[in-house]
């Protein structure tokens, strides 16, 4: 389900993930942070990228963060899905229009954020952070996960 109430079809390699990567096997969610400080990435360009993309999702669910917040996300999503794209389609990735396929997804239920009747109510805030973080932790260990081995094997990470 979409933030705002729509079907979210995920990855089909994140279907199988139901469970939360904070709590492996609880089905509890991420506690802050939890991506922030853990490596997703043996490519040190998509880690970097991945380690902001979660420290932004942090900053939305306190209470002060404003739309500025929001916004930092939304640009940095598409800056970093753009990068990857370009490099998923200078290496011939197989998976590439799958991949292509999810970050629209990803960047439509960002963009949605905007368009709630009430982006600055702390719980609304807090609520989207979880949603997301839960959705991009599912990408970046799943459909991500195959294109770093992908890139690795290429050699040219």
């Amino acid at each position: 389900m979409s933030l705002l109430g729509g079907d979210v079809h995920e990855d089909a390699t994140a279907s199988a993930a139901r469970t939360s990567p904070g709590s492996p096997g609880t089905g509890g969610s991420p506690a802050p942070h939890t991506f922030v400080d853990r490596k997703t990435s043996d490519i040190i360009w998509q880690d970097s990228q991945h380690r902001v993309l979660f420290q932004t999702l942090d900053l939305i669910a306190h209470p002060d963060s404003g739309p500025e917040v929001l916004q930092r996300l939304r640009d940095y999503v598409n800056s970093h899905f753009a990068l990857e794209e370009e490099y998923m389609a200078s290496l011939d990735y197989p998976g590439l229009d799958a991949h292509v396929r999810a970050h629209r997804r990803f960047q439509k239920e960002v963009n949605s954020l905007f368009h709630n009747s009430d982006p600055d109510s702390p719980e609304f805030l807090s609520a989207a952070s979880l949603f997301l973080t839960e959705w991009l932790a599912r990408h970046v260990m799943g459909i991500d996960k195959e294109l770093e081995a992908f890139i690795l094997e290429s050699g040219k990470q």
